[in-house]
């Protein structure tokens, strides 16, 4: 009885819903840290998300140009910790944080193009 109690209070509040969870911890997670779609869907694998839920709600949280948009806050911000070295080094710094902030080679290799990484 009193099982059966707690297991309806957690459904009633969203709880045992993993998809709704994914989206809170997707939501909440980059307005902490801007990251990708791969560091978020491994962090709510070792939560126990089911990959079903966790590929909907990123689909959900991920359109194409807001991916983008992450990954340049995320440059530009690492951009100012990188700014005493030279630019070749400040490349590679900054290609191997948005990998490991998991962005795609596709999202780093645009934001290369667009980011002033030469001294001027």
């Amino acid at each position: 009885e009193e099982a059966v109690l707690a297991v309806e209070f957690l459904e009633e509040f969203g709880y045992l819903n993993d998809r709704a969870f994914a989206r809170m911890f997707i939501r909440d997670y980059i307005q902490r840290k801007p990251a990708g779609r791969q560091k978020i869907a491994d962090e709510l694998r070792k939560r126990g998300v089911q990959p079903f839920d966790i590929d909907d709600a990123l689909t959900e949280a991920f359109p194409e140009d807001e991916t983008l948009s992450l990954a340049r806050q995320a440059a530009e911000k690492k951009m100012r910790s990188l700014a005493s070295r030279p630019p070749e080094k400040r490349k590679q710094a900054l290609v191997q944080y948005l990998q490991r902030q998991g962005f795609s080679w596709e999202v780093i290799r645009s934001l290369l193009d667009e980011l002033p990484l030469d001294d001027e």
